[in-house]
């Protein structure tokens, strides 16, 4: 109920001139079942009282990674196919179809909260879009023998699988998005398994981007942990080539995917500008503008990727 009263407030005062509406960020961070809720009546009220009149439509935001097997066996298959549901369809499922899938239902059990009959038809055909922020591809292989039945279940027990962001790389059940590889042929299968898999929602791209700066760092939660690093993070790559090639290839791939049929709507770099990153605090530089946080004015100034990307 606060959530709906405090988007009304936002629809009444900025929908004269804001036409697409994410209702959270990335819910699968924060795992709340009530935010699929709050979604799903903040669309009602956006649907009965304001979108007449302002043409407006709201969606749903959903961090992604696309999942590569790490091997043709079926245990890795099956733990690839988890991690996808545990992850897009936990979000998607039900704001296309009105329920979880049914790979959760089975291996949650009674943990997982029950939509009720009046919630599910609540929910369903709520996305009026959906929006990925999407960076990398992973390779997914089962743990499932690994996994203590015996101890408390949580999250990454109920996915029991291993996550490596190259295939030479030691197996790890949690999954860390620090110095990610480009792989922009994992965003055009993302973009067309959403459309084939969720009757053709739209979907935008709204985060992707690349942190240069990460090829240089060694430990990205102490920027002093080396010389290098140290002058690395004040030269701060004005002249981001790494980034361009990035931001080409997955600009490329989503390209590709509109062109298989993928309902494809619109990307959006991350970022504009440097700012404070979740994980990783001023280390990431994510932006196609550089900003000098030594300078209490923190000029800016364009890298050599806003100048590709504006003449794009």
């Amino acid at each position: 109920e606060d959530f709906t009263a405090y988007a009304d407030v936002c629809f009444r005062e900025f929908g004269d001139r804001v036409k697409h509406w994410n209702t959270m960020d990335e819910p699968y961070i924060v795992s709340h079942n009530s935010i699929i809720l709050a979604h799903a009546a903040v669309v009602k009220l956006y649907r009965e009282k304001y979108q007449s009149a302002q043409k407006g439509i709201v969606g749903m935001n959903i961090y992604s990674f696309w999942t590569y097997p790490f091997s043709t066996i079926p245990a890795d298959v099956a733990a690839t196919q988890r991690s996808l549901d545990s992850t897009i369809a936990w979000i998607v499922n039900p704001l296309v179809y009105g329920d979880y899938p049914e790979i959760m239902k089975r291996i949650v059990g009674s943990r997982l909260p029950k939509f009720t009959r009046q919630q599910s038809e609540m929910i369903r055909g709520t996305a009026g879009f959906i929006a990925i922020n999407h960076y990398t591809s992973v390779y997914i292989s089962d743990r499932s023998n690994s996994v203590d039945t015996a101890g408390p279940r949580d999250y990454n027990a109920d996915v029991a699988a291993n996550f490596r962001f190259y295939r030479s790389d030691p197996p790890t059940g949690q999954l860390i998005p620090i110095n990610m590889p480009s792989d922009p042929q994992g965003l055009q299968c993302m973009l067309e398994y959403l459309s084939d898999t969720y009757a053709n929602v739209p979907v935008y791209v709204q985060e992707n981007g690349k942190s240069p700066s990460t090829e240089v760092y060694c430990n990205p939660f102490d920027r002093y942990c080396c010389k290098l690093c140290y002058g690395a993070f004040f030269d701060d790559w004005t002249y981001d080539h790494v980034r361009v090639e990035y931001l080409s290839g997955y600009i490329g791939s989503a390209l590709a995917a509109l062109r298989n049929g993928a309902n494809v709507k619109g990307y959006f770099v991350w970022s504009f500008v440097d700012v404070f990153e979740l994980l990783a605090g001023y280390y990431s530089r994510y932006g196609i503008y550089r900003v000098d946080f030594q300078d209490p004015n923190l000029p800016r100034e364009p890298r050599l990727s806003a100048q590709w990307y504006s003449n794009s």
